[in-house]
């Protein structure tokens, strides 16, 4: 491996640290304050880059004031980090859209866990 692919390597490997650290606040938060949240993506995969998103799926029904409670616990724990990130809604998809989401694989080992709020 050149010195140049290290170096990339290197940073690829720093900003996936940073965005499980900042995915894990969000999950963490959101159990707190009672809300199911599924990392999927990349990042849940293991597959995660140097330009890749974090992704979150929301599970349940989501009023407009639960959508922002949603939005303000992950752009708290990604601020400054220069991250991006999406958030998808369960009950903005079709019955068979929100299933492919929920049959995805399991997550990579040492996973962070889904933040399920136990309704």
């Amino acid at each position: 491996m050149n010195r140049l692919a290290k170096i990339q390597l290197g940073r690829t490997e720093a900003r996936r640290r940073l965005a499980l650290e900042c995915a894990g606040a969000v999950l963490e938060e959101a159990r707190v304050q009672g809300l199911s949240i599924d990392l999927i993506g990349s990042l849940s995969k293991g597959g995660f880059a140097t330009h890749s998103d974090v992704d979150f799926f929301v599970l349940g029904d989501t009023d407009p004031s639960r959508r922002l409670q949603v939005e303000r616990i992950v752009a708290a724990a990604f601020r400054k980090s220069g991250i991006p990130y999406d958030i998808v809604y369960e009950s903005d998809l079709t019955r068979e859209r929100a299933q492919e989401f929920l049959d995805q694989p399991a997550l990579i080992p040492g996973r962070i866990q889904r933040a399920a709020s136990g309704k």
